[in-house]
């Protein structure tokens, strides 16, 4: 028996919903002597799943699990293109993406239990022994119809709670009340009180959620909300409007994100050569896994554009965030879901001793792999699978 990969599967994990969709694809790679790595593929579990079981039919639509399957994990980049080689027929973007993330991640945990390593020693090293990300501050609530003043009360204990913590960044966001308002004038009074509530010392991130379709629009808001000190306006415009983004980019001193639901970094090359936005948004568990963010990484600095990886997702997501934030050298706050902001089912149970928030930071790991530890009873109660 030796270390090469005898399966892959894809264990979809279903919870109800608590105003945002925290449903995901657990992928769980496993070698020849029964050591097994954990990652994480979001998006729809019943679609992913699918396509990760899917039948073999020719050399350009073979099943991605035959690929790795008999490789030394520790081939991550060689897997991850013969992966997607092998999608064309099906497609090599979208939901192929979100399930070779997982099975991507997953290797980099099994390679770094099957050799006692931490993730950052084979992403090439670590900068940092501490990730300062920037935490997302998104409120629940159950109130019919809330107002613009609901959102900003229900804001209160959460931002309250980031300066206890120290954050040293955090994002809010328009939430759908806010979204449908007609009234530009409305979501500049909404964000300066939120900046009021935080204070001037935490960077403050703000997700438009696609409000405008007008670039013009966006620029107007963003100037309007210069005192504000915004250091990020995310997903301004609509998703795939290139030129909309160089436009307001060229025309606005505030920093602008994109590509959230981007995948690898030949789509990522077309934002940084043409749009001039300041940072690239997309997700380690959708844009193709670490190898894939460790590539868009490099195009970034070579085009001087910060790379803040978005953590939606489980305490899955959340280690390999860790790793990443140790390795890079340049990323600035990545994106961190953490229970003491995020009510979620999946956040608060999938995974237990995870890092607590110190001085803003959360501290990095030396265990073997992603070092999460997944709650066993939890999981096996929610999927029906055992992890042994």
């Amino acid at each position: 028996m030796g270390n090469n990969i005898k399966s892959i599967e894809f264990i979809k994990l279903d919870v109800p919903a608590s105003g945002w969709s925290e449903n995901t694809t657990v992928v769980k790679v496993t070698d020849e002597n029964g050591l097994y790595g954990i990652g994480e593929a979001d998006g729809s579990p019943s679609v992913i799943k699918a396509y990760g079981e899917l039948e073999t039919e020719h050399f350009q639509l073979t099943n991605i699990c035959e690929v790795a399957i008999g490789r030394d994990p520790m081939e991550f980049k060689a897997i991850w293109d013969e992966m997607y080689d092998k999608s064309k027929w099906i497609g090599s973007r979208g939901v192929g993406i979100f399930a070779m993330s997982g099975i991507d991640m997953a290797l980099y945990d099994l390679a770094g239990k099957q050799h006692n390593l931490p993730v950052y020693k084979l992403l090439g090293g670590k900068h940092r022994d501490v990730v300062a990300p920037y935490f997302t501050l998104y409120p629940s609530h159950n109130i019919e119809h809330p107002t613009v003043d609901d959102y900003l009360r229900l804001y209160e204990p959460l931002t309250a709670k980031a300066r206890e913590r120290k954050c040293k960044a955090v994002k809010v966001c328009l939430s759908p009340g806010v979204i449908s308002l007609h009234d530009d004038k409305e979501v500049v009074r909404y964000i300066k009180t939120l900046r009021k509530q935080l204070g001037d010392d935490v960077k403050l991130l703000v997700d438009f959620l696609y409000r405008w379709n007008d670039w013009q629009a966006a620029r107007w808001t963003l100037n309007k909300l210069e005192d504000a000190d915004i250091y990020l306006a995310e997903a301004v415009l609509q998703h795939d409007d290139l030129e909309g983004h160089k436009k307001l980019a060229n025309a606005v001193s505030t920093r602008i994100g994109a590509c959230e639901m981007m995948t690898t970094h030949y789509e990522i090359m077309e934002w940084v050569k043409n749009t001039n936005i300041s940072a690239i948004q997309l997700d380690y568990n959708r844009a193709g896994g670490l190898t894939a963010i460790m590539r868009i990484q490099e195009l970034c600095d070579n085009y001087n554009v910060q790379l803040m990886p978005h953590g939606w997702a489980t305490g899955i997501t959340a280690a390999a965030i860790r790793h990443f934030g140790m390795a890079s050298r340049t990323a600035m706050y990545p994106e961190y879901l953490h229970r003491d902001f995020w009510p979620g089912e999946l956040i608060n149970n999938l995974t237990i001793d995870d890092p607590e928030i110190i001085d803003g930071t959360v501290a990095g790991s030396d265990e073997p792999g992603l070092g999460m530890k997944i709650n066993k009873e939890y999981f096996k109660e929610k999927t029906g699978v055992i992890l042994e």
